[in-house]
C-alpha cells in the first residue's frame, strides 16, 4: 500500500515515515485519516529540498569531545531497512511526533561526497581546562610582547658607568688643578734622606735684579703686614708662615725639617741683608736661600741659635758643603737678632753676620736665580724664626 507525499507528491510506502525523494516526514496513519485532502495536497512553505541520496544510508551522530576540534565524518553506507540519516528500521519504535506547524519537519543538510573533507575552520577553540588562554583567530596579529627588562637594566648600568667615568675624570682634573695651584704656593724639598722640606712660594712681583748698578736698592721690606710684601702667609706640613709682631715668622714643629718661602724677583749679582732671630730650638737656624733654581738646586746660608753657621749648595737634591759648619763669636744666641748679609758677584760668594765677614768662597754651579727665606730644625722641635728689615741691592 502506498500514499502520496504531501510535500512533493511522490509515492511513499504506507509504513515509511519519511519521503525518499524530499526527506519530508510523512504523517502517521491516524494523521492522514484526519488530514483534509486540500491540506495534504498543499506543500509547506518552510521546507528544505535536498538532493536525492542513495538508499538505505546509515549515518552516525558524532558527539564531539568538549576539548577537541570537531571533524565532519563522511557518512558510511550500511545495509539497513530503516532508511537514511540514522532513521530506525521498520521494526523500531516510532519517535514522538513533532509539534504541528509549518516548521514541524527538521531541516536536513545535504550529505557530503564520500571523498570530500570539510575545509579547515578559520579557527578552532583550544582545549579547555584550567589556566587556558583564549585562542587567537586566524589572520589576527598577536599582541607585541614587551621588551626584556634586561636591556633596560643594562642600559641603566652603562649610563651609570659613563657618569662615574665622567665624574672621575672631572675629579682628577680638579685635583690636578688644585695640586698645581698648591705647588705654586708651597714646594717640598728634602734636606735629608729621612725628611722633606716645604717651600711656600710667593706670588711673582716686580723687581728684576739683573743689570742694576752697584748699591742700587731693589727690595726694601719691613714685613709690617701691609700686604706689599713679596712673601706669603699660610699653613704648611709641619710649619706655619705668618706676619707677626711686624716680622715675617716661620714656626716649625717637626725635627729634621727645612721650610722656606720664595720672594719676588730673579737676581744674579746682588747683596742680601735681613735681620733674623732664632727662638725655641738651639740647634735650629735661620736660612737664606739664593740663586734658587728649583726645589732641588740652590745655595743655602744657615745661621743657628747655638752660634754656628754653614754654607751648602744643592745640586739634584744632593747637599754639598761649600763652607763647613763653624762657630763664630759674632753670632748672637737664642732670642737675639742677627744681621745677616750675603754678597754674590760672579762666582764669588761672601757671608757676613752683624757686619763681620765669616767666609768667602767661589762656585760656578748657579749664576743667578730667585731669593727665599726659611727655617731649619735638626733634632729639636718648636723652632721659631723671625725675619725683619729685608734689603736687596746691587753688589758693591
Amino acid at each position: 500500500m502506498t500514499t502520496t507525499c504531501p510535500e512533493c507528491g511522490a509515492e511513499v510506502a504506507a509504513d515509511q515515515r519519511f519521503c525518499s525523494q524530499c526527506g519530508a516526514r510523512q504523517p502517521a496513519p491516524t494523521e492522514r485519516a484526519q488530514q483534509a485532502p486540500e491540506e495534504r495536497a498543499a506543500p509547506a512553505t518552510a521546507t528544505v529540498v535536498l538532493p536525492a541520496l542513495p538508499e538505505s544510508p546509515v549515518t552516525q551522530r558524532l558527539e564531539p569531545a568538549p576539548t577537541q576540534r570537531l571533524e565532519p565524518q563522511v557518512p558510511q553506507q550500511e545495509a539497513s531497512s530503516g532508511g537514511m540519516f540514522g532513521l530506525p528500521g521498520a521494526g523500531a519504535a516510532e519517535p514522538a511526533a513533532p509539534a504541528a506547524g509549518p516548521y514541524a519537519v527538521p531541516p536536513v543538510m545535504p550529505a557530503p561526497a564520500a571523498d570530500a573533507r570539510p575545509s579547515e575552520p578559520a579557527w578552532a577553540p583550544a582545549p579547555t581546562g584550567p589556566f587556558t588562554v583564549p585562542p587567537t583567530p586566524a589572520g589576527a596579529t598577536p599582541p607585541a610582547q614587551g621588551k626584556s627588562r634586561w636591556g633596560l637594566i643594562i642600559g641603566i648600568l652603562v649610563g651609570l658607568a659613563v657618569l662615574a667615568c665622567v665624574a672621575v675624570v672631572a675629579g682628577l682634573a680638579a685635583l690636578a688643578w688644585f695640586t698645581n695651584s698648591v705647588a705654586e704656593q708651597a714646594q717640598i724639598n728634602p734636606i735629608m734622606s729621612t725628611a722633606e722640606a716645604l717651600i711656600a712660594t710667593a706670588e711673582p712681583g716686580a723687581g728684576e735684579g739683573e743689570g742694576e748698578g752697584a748699591g742700587a736698592v731693589l727690595i726694601n721690606d719691613a714685613f709690617d703686614g701691609s700686604g706689599d710684601s713679596g712673601l706669603t702667609e699660610g699653613p704648611a706640613d709641619g710649619a706655619e708662615f705668618t706676619f707677626d709682631q711686624e716680622t715675617y715668622t716661620i714656626a716649625v714643629d717637626r725635627a729634621d725639617w727645612l721650610v722656606w718661602d720664595i720672594a719676588d724677583g730673579v737676581y744674579d749679582d746682588v747683596a742680601i741683608e735681613v735681620d733674623a732671630t732664632v727662638e725655641g730650638a738651639a740647634d735650629g737656624g735661620s736660612v737664606i736661600l739664593f740663586r734658587y733654581q728649583d726645589q732641588d738646586n740652590f745655595y743655602a746660608f744657615y745661621v743657628f741659635g747655638d752660634g754656628s753657621y754653614l754654607l751648602q749648595k744643592y745640586v739634584g737634591n744632593e747637599p754639598i758643603d761649600l763652607v763647613e759648619l763653624s762657630d763664630s763669636a759674632a753670632i748672637n744666641g737664642l732670642g737675639q737678632s742677627n744681621r745677616l748679609r750675603v754678597e754674590m758677584q760672579g762666582e764669588t760668594i761672601r757671608l757676613y753676620v752683624n757686619g763681620e765677614l765669616l767666609a768667602e768662597t767661589t762656585d760656578t754651579s748657579f749664576s743667578g736665580g730667585e731669593l727665599a727665606f726659611g727655617a731649619s730644625t735638626q733634632s729639636e722641635t718648636g723652632l721659631t724664626v723671625r725675619f725683619d728689615n729685608l734689603t736687596v741691592s746691587g753688589a758693591p
